[in-house]
């Protein structure tokens, strides 16, 4: 039997992300994660709101999961049909996202 190999997750913090002054360190550690010697996958963390977001989205995601072709198609490629009414909500907007 092959034996796998554990690769180690790479990751960034948001705030180096943003900040310009970090710009080349930044870009230096996604090439490596993503590059072609990589592991292919990076985690961004701290992200400021995305408590928030993972509460609101992540129900949201068997829903798309279960539409047919062309409604999915049409929400991920951003042409939003006349089919839904979108709106938002969190705890600072009013607004509700509802397909």
């Amino acid at each position: 039997m092959e034996k796998l190999e554990i690769l180690e997750l790479a990751q960034i913090d948001y705030s180096h992300l943003v900040d310009p002054s970090l710009e080349n360190n930044c870009i230096q550690n996604v090439m490596e994660a993503l590059g072609p010697g990589g592991p292919g996958l990076m985690a961004v963390t701290g992200v400021p709101g995305v408590e928030a977001l993972r509460i609101t989205l992540l129900p949201l995601s068997r829903k798309l999961a279960l539409m047919d072709d062309t409604q999915r198609r049409c929400i991920l490629k951003g042409e939003w049909c006349c089919i839904y009414i979108v709106k938002y909500e969190t705890k600072s907007s009013p607004r509700r996202i509802i397909f």
